[in-house]
């Protein structure tokens, strides 16, 4: 005889439940799963080289090789700006935050002067302005650790880019039709890396004239704050939003 139907409540606290579980677990699996989604971003954007070069009549390992080498060459380029911005911003931060505190305690103060008292308002409330900054850094600090592992990284995209010549014919393998269209499948692909292409080129330039523009007006840390606008500018919309405000931050101070 079956038992009784769970309750909504009994469905709910499950539902958390699973989604706790899930949450703890990409949490735990941080450290393999950001190389992993960086080598698959980068597989995307190589894979159309890799095939040009195989219609090129070369051989599909050396077309693969010849790829990894020019990614590996922008890897390493860009880790040692990120290493070299993200060492200098480690030393001036406790600065930048004990002077961005210390600039919120004296607003607090000027408008409580002028009987616009928020301290109560705010009480309780962990408001630290100069976490602002920090939070940028431990930002390119976990894209550092992603790019420092770059075996997983390059392990990764090799057996990716491997598979990408013969990935139509293991789908057709896959569902037992030989001679299935796959057109769709092959317009979706190349939607997906016509647009990451795109947004790669955009925001490159992007962070690159944010940097230009920081570095003129003589804020520092311009390069970093330009990495960080190239990174943001791949989530929509609130991407760029985000990755003004550390560079204003530094700015006031």
């Amino acid at each position: 005889m079956p038992g009784p139907a769970p309750s909504s409540a009994h469905r709910t606290l499950l539902s958390v439940a699973a989604v706790v579980v899930i949450v703890a677990g990409l949490k735990q699996a941080g450290a393999l799963l950001l190389p992993f989604l960086v080598a698959v971003f980068l597989s995307v954007l190589a894979a159309p080289i890799v095939l040009w070069i195989e219609r090129r009549g070369v051989n599909p390992a050396i077309s693969v090789v010849t790829t990894m080498l020019g990614v590996m060459g922008v890897m390493f380029g860009f880790g040692a700006l990120l290493t070299r911005s993200v060492a200098g911003f480690d030393e001036a931060l406790p600065g930048y935050r004990a002077a961005l505190d210390a600039m919120f305690r004296s607003v607090m103060a000027e408008l409580a002067s002028h009987g616009i008292d928020l301290r109560d308002a705010l009480r309780g409330e962990a408001i630290e302005p100069g976490m602002v900054v920090g939070m940028a850094g431990s930002f390119m600090g976990g894209v550092l650790a992603a790019l420092s592992n770059t075996a997983l990284v390059v392990l990764t995209m090799v057996f990716i880019l491997l598979e990408v010549a013969g990935l139509p014919r293991k789908l057709r393998a896959a569902i037992g039709r030989p001679d299935a269209d796959l057109s769709e499948f092959t317009e979706i692909m190349a939607e997906v890396q016509r647009y990451l292409g795109v947004k790669t080129v955009v925001s490159a330039a992007t962070g690159l004239c944010a940097a230009l523009l920081l570095g003129a007006v003589g804020v520092d840390f311009a390069l970093l704050w330009g990495l960080v606008a190239f990174l943001l500018n791949f989530i929509p919309t609130v991407g760029s939003i985000i990755a003004a405000v550390p560079p204003m931050a530094v700015a006031l101070v």
